[in-house]
């Protein structure tokens, strides 16, 4: 039910192939790999990425890596860990946010090529962006090396102005990798030094480019790379909202979608959020219908008064909100009937407290969910 398209104005994006309602999951996507950052290496898991301080296991050859079950422990030293386990913390020190996933993605990606170091390089040199698709992969038949192959062909777009710090983080990088006696007996030749210090300023841009952040305020906490998420394009005027939490993203309609519409979500900005986030305070310059229309408040007359039935729904969905008997599923119940009978009156300044408030009830639910689920798979272990 849902594709990828080009948009002349954003690039790729993900369109609706068939009509959604409010409250559809679309996307549910767990990180393939993650970091933590220093600071909070001890409270959450270095695979997935969970929170679980009270119980986690330090990896028994360093002290930079803790892991929430001996699963996430034996997965990411077969996987990345052994590769960096000796030498982890200094990679720390040079790291910023989340620019140490350039690193264990490259580590990821040899280990898809059976550890086969010029194997992978004849395959980087060759597809480094080329363009690909995320959505031709076969789920029902899972190759995780098709989907490495993936982030290694994407074409990146990103801004000049910080390709200086991917250069310098790749330098780096490479640097203190080839100061490690394990990493220069695998690194030998000026040609897979040339293809190391490639591949990481390559994987510098693709982590930033894929990767979500879960933040503590101010702080990154964890950040993690996934295949989907970032196909999902900013609109101050968005139909779904998105959430990484608990080492997964989850995408949710907050609106009603039609066939052969884009699906957008909002990186702060949004219409209906007063005193938000600026569409001028981002990193690009957006063009979706609301800043290309003007000013917000001119944009928002654009839409249509509600039916005197209308005003009366809202009221009863506001008592709805308001009786603490009730339980959260059906107050998010009441919100998307209110939002899916009357989204037709969007831009409507009644409707945009509704609007707001499912917003946030969905983003309360879905964390709440993901706080029980770990409860539940911590009691299923020990049990």
């Amino acid at each position: 039910g849902i594709g990828m398209k080009q948009y002349s104005a954003s690039g790729r994006g993900l369109v609706a192939e068939r009509n959604f309602k409010a409250g559809d999951v679309i996307l549910n996507e767990k990180a393939i790999i993650s970091v933590v950052a220093v600071a909070f290496k001890y409270l959450y898991c270095s695979r997935c990425g969970i929170p679980n301080q009270h119980s986690l296991i330090p990896c028994p050859n360093c002290v930079h890596c803790m892991y929430c079950s001996e699963q996430c422990l034996a997965e990411d030293s077969r996987m990345a860990h052994r590769y960096e386990c000796s030498f982890g913390a200094q990679m720390a020190n040079i790291a910023y946010d989340g620019s140490n996933l350039a690193t264990k993605l490259f580590f990821y990606g040899l280990t898809l090529f059976n550890n086969d170091l010029d194997q992978m390089m004849k395959y980087c040199e060759k597809n480094s962006m080329i363009g690909a698709d995320p959505f031709k992969l076969d789920h029902r038949n899972y190759d995780p090396l098709e989907e490495f192959k993936i982030f290694h062909e994407t074409k990146l777009h990103l801004s000049p102005y910080i390709e200086v710090s991917f250069r310098l983080c790749a330098a780096a990088t490479s640097y203190v990798l080839l100061k490690q006696p394990s990493i220069k007996a695998l690194v030998t030749t000026k040609a897979q030094k040339r293809s190391l210090l490639n591949c990481l300023y390559l994987y510098q841009r693709v982590a930033m480019y894929f990767a979500w952040e879960r933040k503590s305020p101010p702080d990154c906490t964890v950040t993690g790379l996934l295949s989907y998420g970032k196909l999902v394009n900013h609109s101050c005027n968005p139909n779904a909202m998105i959430l990484y939490d608990y080492g997964q993203i989850k995408c949710i309609l907050i609106r009603p979608v039609r066939k052969g519409q884009q699906i957008t979500i909002s990186l702060g900005p949004a219409w209906f959020v007063i005193g938000n986030q600026q569409a001028s305070d981002l990193s690009f310059t957006c063009q979706c219908e609301v800043c290309l229309y003007g000013r917000v408040g001119e944009w928002i007359k654009t839409g249509k008064a509600l039916p005197a039935k209308a005003l009366k729904d809202l009221e009863l969905c506001t008592e709805v909100m308001l009786n603490e008997k009730i339980n959260d599923a059906a107050k998010l119940n009441a919100y998307q009937q209110i939002i899916q009978r009357y989204d037709q009156y969007l831009p409507n300044m009644d409707m945009s407290y509704h609007l707001r408030m499912y917003y946030h009830k969905l983003t309360q639910a879905i964390m709440k969910e993901n706080i029980q689920l770990n409860r539940a798979k911590v009691a299923a272990a020990v049990v």
